[in-house]
């Protein structure tokens, strides 16, 4: 974390955001409940997906965070150089029983 983002390790059988059943048991909540700062979702994982997600603590992070999703490339925010941002994805399938 720092003053611009935060990069949480999210578990599988959570939530990025809340439901409308439960505003809780989510990402988002339990952040701002244990930093005291409020944060917006750069992005989010179904429900069942592991993984790492980004909150944004600041309005122009997510518009820099968002751009950077869009376009791929670097840019400068606040004279700090960022790489260039990847997505990659992983999964785990079971046929026939075995993995």
């Amino acid at each position: 974390m720092n003053d611009h983002y935060a990069i949480i390790d999210k578990p599988s059988n959570l939530p990025c955001h809340s439901t409308v059943d439960n505003h809780l048991e989510n990402v988002l909540h339990q952040f701002e409940s244990l930093t005291k700062k409020p944060a917006l979702l750069g992005g989010r994982l179904d429900h069942d997906t592991s993984g790492l997600c980004v909150l944004s603590l600041g309005i122009n992070f997510l518009r820099y965070y968002n751009m950077l999703l869009r376009t791929k490339t670097s840019k400068i925010l606040d004279g700090e150089s960022f790489t260039p941002i990847r997505k990659f994805y992983r999964a785990a399938c079971l046929v026939n029983g075995d993995r």
